[in-house]
C-alpha cells in the first residue's frame, strides 16, 4: 500500500467532516470525551484553512482516509512558549480509523517542510500523547484554544547541515549579467509573457548541475521548500534538480512523499524548463514505479493537473508521460493529447506535439493512429511537434490536411 498526500479541496469538504465524526466517536470511546465534544473542529476552520491552502488530506488507492491542517508561522495560542521562532503547526488531525500508523507519516510529512514542528493535544488524548511522545517531541507547556480549553502544546527540532543560503549564495557568486539579458529574453520575462516577472542569475544549466552534484542528497527537504521560494530561477531549479536527485534513491512510501512534496509546489516550476527537467523524473518516475501489490500507481493525478487552471500544472502533466512512453505506457498521453487539443497555449501545443512524438518512436503505428483520428483538429504546432521525424512526404501530406 502506497499512501499520497495533497492539498485539500473544496469539495473534500464532506469527507473531512465525515472523518471528524469519526474522530470524535474514536475519542468518547477511549476517555477523551470533551476535546472535540459533539462538534468539533468546526467546519468554518476548515473552510479556512482549504482556503489558505493549510488542509491536506491522505488518499490510499484514490480515498481519503485521513485530514489534517499544516499551519505556517507563529500561531497565536503559543506566543507564550515559542520564541519567537517560525515553525509549522500540526491542528486538527484526524483518520477514519481504516489505516493505522498514519501519524509517522504526518510528521514525515511536516518534516519536509520546517525543521521546528509544533502539536498540541488534550490532556485526555492518551492515543495521540503516546504518538507525539513516540515522535521525540518536547513538552514545551499548556497553551489555551479559541474555546477555553487547556492543551498540552509539544515541539521537535530537526538540525541540518546545508542551508539553504549557502546553496543559494554559491549560486549568486556565478551570476553573469550579459548572460542573464539573453535568458530573459530567451524564457519571454517581459510584461504579458508566459515567463513575467521572473528573475535570473544568468547561469547555464551545467553550472546549477555542478552545484547539484556537491549538494546532492543531503539537503534538507525543509531547506530545498526555501529554495523553491525564491524570486531566482537558478536556485529554483537548483531546488528542482536536487528533488530529481532524491527521487533516484528513493523507495516505496518515500517516493510518494517527493512526488507530494513536488506537486505541493508546483506552481514554483513555473517556466518550461522547470517544468521539463523535473516532473518527467518525479512525477513520471514515480508513476513508472510498481507498488508492492505489483500494479502501477493511478494516473489519475495527471487528469487532476490537466485540469487546473495553472498553466505549469497543466505541462507537468503531459510532460511527465514521457518516462511513461519509455516504460511502454502510451493511454496517458493519449488521454492528455485528445484533452488539449482545443488548448490555448502554445506551451501547451509544444508539449503535446513533443510527446506525441516520442510516443511515435516507440510505435509508430499509435502515434498515426492519434494523427488519423484528430490531425484535423490538433493546433498546428502541436501537429508540427508530432511528425518531426515521419517522412518528408508524410508530413507535407499530414500539413496539408
Amino acid at each position: 500500500m502506497v499512501l499520497s498526500i495533497r492539498k485539500a479541496e473544496e469539495s473534500d469538504t464532506e469527507i473531512i467532516g465525515s472523518i471528524f465524526a469519526v474522530a470524535r466517536q474514536f475519542m468518547a470511546r477511549t476517555g477523551n470525551p470533551t476535546q472535540w465534544g459533539n462538534s468539533s473542529p468546526d467546519m468554518n476552520l476548515v473552510a479556512g484553512d482549504i482556503r489558505r491552502k493549510e488542509s491536506y488530506v491522505i488518499e490510499s488507492d484514490g480515498k481519503i482516509v485521513a485530514t489534517f491542517a499544516m499551519v505556517k508561522g507563529r500561531d497565536p495560542h503559543y506566543s507564550a512558549i515559542d520564541n519567537g521562532e517560525h515553525y509549522l503547526t500540526l491542528h486538527r488531525v484526524a483518520t477514519d480509523g481504516s489505516i493505522k500508523g498514519l501519524m509517522p507519516l504526518i510528521f514525515q510529512w511536516a518534516d519536509m517542510h520546517s525543521p521546528i514542528l509544533r502539536i498540541d493535544t488534550h490532556a485526555a488524548n492518551a492515543p495521540m500523547l503516546h504518538r507525539i511522545e513516540e515522535a521525540g517531541f518536547v513538552f514545551d507547556g499548556i497553551v489555551t484554544m479559541d474555546d477555553g480549553n487547556p492543551r498540552r502544546a509539544f515541539h521537535r527540532r530537526k538540525q541540518f547541515d546545508f542551508p539553504a543560503s549557502d546553496i543559494i549564495n554559491r549560486l549568486k557568486s556565478m551570476q553573469d549579467s550579459d548572460q542573464r539579458k539573453v535568458l530573459m529574453r530567451f524564457f519571454k520575462t517581459g510584461t504579458g509573457e508566459y515567463g513575467e516577472g521572473d528573475e535570473f542569475l544568468g547561469l547555464k544549466v551545467p553550472q546549477t548541475r555542478q552545484i547539484v552534484k556537491e549538494y546532492r542528497l543531503k539537503v534538507p527537504f525543509h531547506q530545498i521548500a526555501l529554495m523553491l521560494g525564491s524570486e531566482w530561477h537558478e536556485v529554483r531549479l537548483c531546488a528542482l534538480l536536487l528533488l530529481v536527485e532524491e527521487m533516484k534513491k528513493a523507495q516505496g512510501q518515500h517516493a510518494s512523499l517527493i512526488a507530494d512534496f513536488y506537486l505541493d509546489y508546483a506552481e514554483r516550476a513555473n517556466n518550461w524548463d522547470l517544468v521539463d527537467l523535473s516532473a518527467p523524473y518525479i512525477i513520471g518516475e514515480w508513476l513508472s514505479r510498481k507498488k508492492p501489490d505489483g500494479k502501477l500507481p493511478s494516473t489519475d493525478i495527471l487528469i487532476r493537473l490537466s485540469s487546473s487552471e495553472n498553466l505549469w500544472r497543466q505541462r507537468i502533466a503531459i510532460v511527465s508521460t514521457y518516462t511513461l512512453i519509455r516504460s511502454g505506457i502510451f493511454e496517458p498521453t493519449l488521454a492528455l493529447s485528445k484533452k488539449y487539443l482545443t488548448h490555448k497555449h502554445d506551451l501547451i501545443h509544444k508539449a503535446t506535439g513533443w510527446m506525441l512524438r516520442e510516443m511515435g518512436k516507440r510505435d509508430l503505428d499509435a502515434l498515426r493512429d492519434f494523427l488519423d483520428t484528430y490531425q484535423k483538429r490538433m493546433p498546428r504546432t502541436a501537429l508540427r511537434y508530432a511528425i518531426e521525424k515521419l517522412s518528408a512526404e508524410e508530413r507535407r501530406r499530414r500539413l496539408a490536411r
